[in-house]
């Protein structure tokens, strides 16, 4: 019992941030920042590069980030 209430108590830690996060996301899709975009498009042979460091950052925020960069074709 006493796990459940830690994880619990974790993920309402963690629920503001992942809230924010999915704002920010939504905030910079909605706002096409083509600038980004444009650079993620030039940088095709770093990509995986730049992929692989966000990669070992644990954190799924940066999940969605990465799903909308996919869905625009802006990383691969």
């Amino acid at each position: 019992m006493e796990h459940i209430m830690h994880s619990f108590i974790d993920t309402l830690v963690l629920l503001p941030l992942l809230f924010f996060i999915y704002l920010l996301v939504e905030y910079l899709e909605h706002k096409n920042n083509n600038y980004l975009h444009g650079l993620f498009k030039k940088s095709k042979r770093v990509g995986p590069i730049l992929g692989a460091l966000l990669g070992t950052i644990p954190q799924c925020g940066f999940s969605v980030v990465a799903a909308a960069l996919f869905s625009r074709r802006a990383i691969s």
